[in-house]
């Protein structure tokens, strides 16, 4: 998707910012819900959809959670506000195809991972954490990419 340019439209439009804007926090549960039930892509039977309607409704009230939901909505305006930093985006997801060489990290390492993630594998955590010294790993049981 990044690499060809497709999305690229979506992405810086005024209409996709404001769409955004308006709908996200009507969205949000629903997001998180289906975010959680891609557990079971990884480990079946990790979650069912009562229990992942049940967290997202506690996520929707949490201060924390209820902060990073209602700053959502303003990313879907970067795109319009700044259309360059599409480019920059696409710089940075560079970065992620760049191999780390764990044994020069030399700084303290805490990784929270979740078990059921589909975006980034779990080895590839307890990869990162055998590889860099004094690593230290949590993880989050059933947890998918957004934990």
């Amino acid at each position: 998707m990044f690499e060809d340019n497709e999305g690229r439209g979506a992405y810086s439009s005024p209409s996709m910012a404001r769409m955004g804007f308006n709908f996200m926090p009507k969205f949000a549960k629903g997001i998180i819900s289906a975010d959680l039930m891609t557990a079971n892509t990884i480990k079946k039977g990790s979650i069912t959809e009562q229990e992942a309607e049940e967290i997202a409704t506690k996520r929707l009230v949490d201060p924390y959670c209820a902060g990073v939901i209602g700053a959502l909505d303003t990313f879907a305006t970067f795109g319009a506000i700044y259309p360059e930093s599409w480019d920059t985006m696409l710089l940075d997801m560079q970065y992620y195809k760049t191999t780390i060489p764990f044994d020069q990290v030399k700084v303290p390492v805490f990784m929270i991972h979740g078990e059921c993630d589909a975006d980034i594998s779990y080895s590839q955590a307890e990869q990162a954490v055998k590889g860099i010294e004094g690593a230290i790993l949590i993880t989050q049981p059933r947890g998918t990419h957004s934990c």
